[in-house]
């Protein structure tokens, strides 16, 4: 349907344009009913946890991306857990040290099979603080860190490695460091 027949028929049907607050509220209205059928449609394709296993063997770097809001993934990822796909990233909830910006809901950390990434934006205008990362490694209940690639702002940081405990429970993964600098949930 193009826009101006959509427009053409909101406005028969309602007797005035639509607006912002029109969308916003069939959202808000359609997000429930949507959480409340979502588990019945999270069954990955065939093959597909096979395919990405086997490509991050062989180094690559998969990523994924959706809609969805925080709520609804609740619902997808630990599905998605259970068929074998582990969608390999960690959002920044809270800080011992936060720093400045915080970064807390607004710093990303992603894991492949080898590498990591974190990306930090400014929560305000959304322009990246710092982004970094490199290879990592896991012993027992140690995370250890190489930086192998860094923004303007953390460039300072290449090369430098760091060691973590952490603890994952669930979707949680919490890091600690020595310093406890990094101590994140």
């Amino acid at each position: 349907m193009s826009q101006w027949a959509f427009e053409a028929q909101w406005h028969r049907l309602h007797q005035r344009a639509f607006s912002k607050e029109d969308i916003d509220a069939m959202y808000a209205d359609f997000l429930p009913l949507q959480k409340k059928i979502l588990d019945q449609y999270t069954d990955l394709i065939a093959g597909v946890a096979d395919v990405v296993q086997s490509l991050r063997a062989m180094g690559l770097q998969i990523g994924s991306s959706t809609g969805y809001t925080r709520e609804l993934m609740e619902v997808v990822s630990p599905a998605a857990k259970r068929q074998g796909y582990q969608i390999g990233s960690w959002m920044l909830e809270k800080a011992s040290t936060p720093g400045s910006p915080s970064g807390v809901g607004t710093r990303l950390k992603f894991f492949t099979g080898t590498h990591w990434c974190i990306i930090q934006t400014d929560e305000k205008t959304g322009v990246i603080v710092f982004q970094h990362g490199g290879r990592y490694e896991v012993e027992d209940n140690a995370l250890i860190t190489t930086r192998d690639f860094a923004g303007e702002s953390t460039k300072i940081m290449l090369g430098s490695s760091a060691r973590f405990v952490i603890k994952i429970k669930g979707d949680v993964m919490e890091q600690f460091d020595s310093e406890g600098v990094y101590n994140e949930t």
